[in-house]
C-alpha cells in the first residue's frame, strides 16, 4: 500500500453540513479515502458504548475505512465546563476524561488529535498566553498515565492559536511517549510561520500531517486567509513532503472553515508572537506580496465566494494530495 493509498479524511470535510457517523464513513469509503477522523470518540459513540464503537468500527473496516478519533479541545479553562465529558463521567471531568481515552483505544489510531485552544485564546489579556500554556501542560500530564496504560497519545495541532515552536514545548513538558505534534501548515500561515521551517524544527515529533492550502492576501495592512485547492496557495507542498516523509507521519485531508486575519505590520501583534523567526516572517511574507500580486479580481472574487462551501475543493485537493504522495507521479509544482 501506498502513502496515496493510506491517505486519510476528517469527517467535517466530506460534506458542507454536518453528517452522521455512518454516512461519513460512507462517503469516506466512496472518495477512496483509507480512514475517516472524526473530532472525538463522542461523535461515534455519544454515550461512549463500546459495543457501539466496535460495531462501527467493523462496519466501516468492512468497507475499507478505518475509523479515527480526536480528543474533546483540553484547554484548561474550557475542558471542565465539557458536557459531554461530565456526562461520561458522572459530574467528574477527570473521570469523563478517563473514560474517553479508553474508549478511543477501542479503534486502531494511536494518536488523538487535539486542540488547545481558540485563537482569542493567545489575545486573552487577563490571562496572557504562556501562563495558559503552562496550565495546559499541567493538564495533559494528569492524563498521561490513562494515556500510558491505553497506548495513546495526543497529537497536538498547530491550531490557529498556537506555532510549531509552542507545540515543540508542550511535547517536551508532557513527554514524546504520550504526546507529539499534528503539523497543520495553513494554520501556522495566520502566525505567519513558513511551514517547510516549522516542519524542520519539528522533525520527528510530528506524527500526522493536515492537507489543506491557502493564500495570504494583503489588503492595507492586513493579511487574510483565503483557502483554496492544495497546489493553489502559498504552501509549498512538495517542500513539505519530502521534509516529512522520513518520519512518515499519518496524512489526513481536511477542509478548514475559519476566517482569520493577521497585522503583519503591528507592533502589538509581534510582540504576541515573541518567537517568530525573523526568517520565517520574511518568507511568509515574500509569499504573501507574491500572492496578492498574482490574484486578478475574478480569481480573488471567486475564492471568496468559496470560502463558506469548502467541500468545493475537496475533489481538487485530494487529486493533488495524491499525486504528491505517489513516488514518480508528475507531482504538483509550488507556484
Amino acid at each position: 500500500m501506498t502513502d496515496a493509498d493510506r491517505l486519510g479524511v476528517f469527517a467535517g470535510s466530506l460534506a458542507d453540513e454536518r453528517l452522521d457517523a455512518d454516512t461519513a464513513i460512507a462517503r469516506a469509503a466512496g472518495h477512496g479515502f483509507a480512514a475517516c477522523l472524526f473530532g472525538s470518540v463522542f461523535e461515534v459513540s455519544p454515550t461512549l458504548d463500546p459495543g457501539e464503537i466496535a460495531a462501527r468500527r467493523d462496519a466501516a473496516a468492512e468497507q475499507g475505512v478505518e475509523v479515527a478519533v480526536g480528543s474533546v479541545n483540553l484547554h484548561p479553562f474550557r475542558v471542565g465546563q465539557d458536557a459531554r465529558l461530565l456526562a461520561a463521567g458522572d459530574g467528574d471531568v477527570r473521570a469523563g476524561l478517563a473514560r474517553m481515552v479508553e474508549t478511543s483505544a477501542l479503534l486502531p489510531g494511536r494518536e488523538l488529535l487535539v486542540i488547545v485552544g481558540r485563537i482569542e485564546d493567545r489575545y486573552d489579556r487577563l490571562t496572557p498566553w504562556p501562563e495558559q500554556l503552562d496550565l495546559t501542560a499541567r493538564l495533559l500530564r494528569r492524563l498521561a498515565p490513562v494515556l500510558r496504560d491505553h497506548g495513546l497519545r495526543l497529537a497536538l495541532k498547530t491550531h490557529e492559536e498556537i506555532t510549531g515552536g509552542e507545540v515543540a514545548r508542550l511535547v517536551d513538558a508532557v513527554g514524546a511517549d504520550v504526546a507529539c505534534a499534528s503539523l497543520d501548515p495553513v494554520n501556522l500561515l495566520v502566525n505567519l510561520e513558513d511551514p517547510v521551517a516549522a516542519a524542520s524544527r519539528l522533525g520527528a515529533a510530528v506524527a500526522q500531517l493536515i492537507l489543506d492550502d491557502a493564500v495570504l492576501v494583503l489588503d492595507g495592512d492586513t493579511a487574510t486567509r483565503l483557502f483554496c485547492p492544495v497546489g493553489e496557495g502559498q504552501v509549498d507542498w512538495p517542500a513539505l513532503i519530502d521534509t516529512l516523509r522520513p518520519h512518515s507521519p499519518t496524512r489526513w485531508v481536511e477542509l478548514h472553515r475559519g476566517q482569520f486575519t493577521a497585522a503583519p505590520f503591528d507592533p502589538g501583534w509581534h510582540a504576541d508572537h515573541p518567537d517568530l523567526p525573523l526568517s520565517d516572517y520574511a518568507e511568509v511574507l515574500r509569499q504573501a506580496v507574491r500572492c496578492t500580486a498574482a490574484l486578478d479580481p475574478a480569481r480573488l472574487a471567486g475564492l471568496r465566494a468559496h470560502q463558506a462551501r469548502p467541500t468545493h475543493r475537496l475533489a481538487a485537493t485530494t487529486a493533488a494530495a495524491r499525486s504528491l504522495l505517489t513516488p514518480g507521479s508528475g507531482r504538483i509544482h509550488h507556484r
